[in-house]
């Protein structure tokens, strides 16, 4: 049953997400496409990864994702820090354009946990506050073990 309930949550918020971006898109002055955003965000989450790590993860060649961020580069979307120590690495940063646009829609799906929020009493809160505490705990101690 908790399956069932997660599975039309999380259906529910990436509809309400994909809604919010289609239409953020759409209206957008420069062209940004879905993949484009699911690069953006995945470099803003791998917290400054080099394009090798980007490309790594994402899974596609170290010149296919190259070409990729120069294009976000040149909209204004990415900064390229070159690193102090070694002139040949590049690290990927989204740049403040990129947080704006991301933050003004709340991508980072805030929205869905305020709807939730508001229907609980303070020992609800609490008690579900307990609940994902944990879970991310085991999550990211797993993460780790995995890489």
């Amino acid at each position: 049953m908790i399956q069932t309930y997660f599975q039309q949550l999380y259906e529910n918020y990436k509809l309400q997400f994909y809604q919010r971006l289609f239409n953020e898109i759409n209206e957008s002055e420069e062209f940004l496409s879905a993949f484009d955003f699911y690069c953006l965000e995945t470099i803003y989450l791998l917290k400054n990864p080099t394009i090798s790590k980007f490309s790594s993860f994402i899974n596609i060649s170290y010149p296919n994702a190259a070409y990729k961020i120069k294009k976000l580069v040149k909209k204004g979307f990415i900064i390229k820090k070159v690193s102090d120590s070694d002139k040949r690495v590049s690290y990927l940063q989204v740049s403040d354009k990129f947080l704006d646009f991301y933050n003004r829609n709340d991508y980072r799906g805030m929205f869905i946990i305020d709807k939730i929020v508001e229907y609980l009493d303070e020992n609800k809160k609490q008690q579900l506050q307990n609940i994902l505490k944990e879970v991310v705990d085991v999550a990211l101690k797993g993460d780790k073990q995995n890489g």
